[in-house]
């Protein structure tokens, strides 16, 4: 099995357009935002070029009301001209390649009056001639290509023909709630209803931490914090990285509560949006894919977390993110208010609590 860990969009879709012109069986991606700009249309013209016969792309229907990470129907947006231009370069996108060779499905719908919105499906995969799988955090969009992130890259059939399973299943409208294990890395796809059955594995592991936990994370919230908190209460040293500049402002300053609440170290990346989602237990287990680590992977999305637990893949992992990431970040040591964090907290609890109660698609 050879893994590799691929760091922000230009390594990621350097080594995906050389697998992609290679294929010769079929071509597989799935992604939550598909956006007809550069990115978007980058990709499928490499797909285009390919003589494969099977090429399908999944989309959630999330573009149906996000692009370029603006929501459409918010009254200031409404008459964005270029927004309006962006949505129109999507749809044009999606049907000339269902015309051309590759077919193109949404996922998801969003339901009357967005009621479905939350329930989203979350993941970002590539799979190429049942051989090549990628997994991580980035979507195809000149947006989510500026932001860091990072995907992995395993070549492995077994693992391959899995993850076509849960494609093929996604595509036909059935999501799995599934654990497989092979050598030395696990995957757990959450089917967006039952996902706490798959959480719970990846929280005996904190709960099993003795040493460190590291965590990156752009928008982490409980069940995951009270985890990490339990893990400081027992001495295991939390360190937590996360955006400065973080495109969903509101996660900000309850990131400071949580953090300060919880004894946590907290770290800001500096420079771009950080979109990568990692956590690393005891430098033993690494778990990555497509998870914010949040109350809504929890509860309402359908996603992909993947465990690594070979020494080897850990050790790129600290070299290619965890040391340079380190770098980058600078440690916070600011003010926050109480009284403000806690409402924040309060915000997000009543949001979710909602969440659980809408009828799903």
């Amino acid at each position: 099995m050879n893994i590799e860990i691929l760091v922000d969009s230009e390594n990621f879709f350097n080594r995906l357009k050389k697998d992609i012109q290679q294929a010769h069986s079929n071509i597989y991606v799935q992604a939550m935002t598909f956006e007809g700009d550069k990115a978007g249309k980058e990709l499928c013209q490499i797909m285009e070029s390919s003589p494969t016969q099977d090429k399908r792309v999944l989309i959630d229907s999330y573009i149906k009301a996000i692009i370029n990470d603006r929501f459409l129907y918010a009254p200031k947006n409404l008459f964005d001209t270029e927004l309006r231009n962006e949505v129109k370069e999507t749809n044009a996108l999606i049907d000339h390649i269902n015309n051309n060779g590759i077919r193109a499905k949404l996922i998801n719908p969003l339901g009357p009056l967005l009621i479905h919105f939350a329930f989203r499906n979350h993941k970002k995969m590539v799979l190429i001639d049942d051989r090549i799988t990628y997994v991580g955090g980035l979507n195809f969009s000149d947006h989510n290509y500026a932001w860091h992130d990072m995907m992995i890259r395993i070549e492995n059939t077994d693992i391959a023909l899995f993850m076509k399973q849960d494609f093929l299943s996604t595509w036909h409208g059935v999501n799995q709630n599934v654990k497989k294990s092979f050598e030395k890395i696990d995957f757990y796809i959450c089917d967006g209803k039952s996902n706490d059955l798959m959480f719970n594995s990846i929280f005996e592991l904190i709960d099993s931490a003795k040493h460190s936990i590291y965590i990156e994370s752009p928008y982490i919230s409980f069940p995951f914090y009270d985890k990490l908190r339990r893990a400081g209460e027992r001495g295991v040293a939390v360190n937590l990285l996360t955006p400065g500049n973080n495109n969903k402002p509101f996660m900000q300053k309850y990131t400071y509560w949580e953090a300060r609440r919880s004894n946590i170290n907290l770290r800001l990346y500096t420079g771009q949006m950080s979109h990568l989602k990692a956590i690393l237990i005891d430098d033993k287990h690494l778990v990555v894919g497509s998870s914010n680590f949040d109350c809504l992977s929890y509860q309402a999305q359908q996603e992909i977390v993947v465990v690594v637990h070979d020494p080897d893949i850990i050790n790129q992992f600290k070299n290619k993110i965890l040391l340079p990431d380190w770098e980058q970040s600078i440690h916070w040591t600011g003010k926050t208010s109480s009284v403000f964090g806690y409402f924040r907290y309060l915000q997000i609890k009543s949001i979710c609590s909602l969440i659980c109660k809408l009828p799903r698609n």
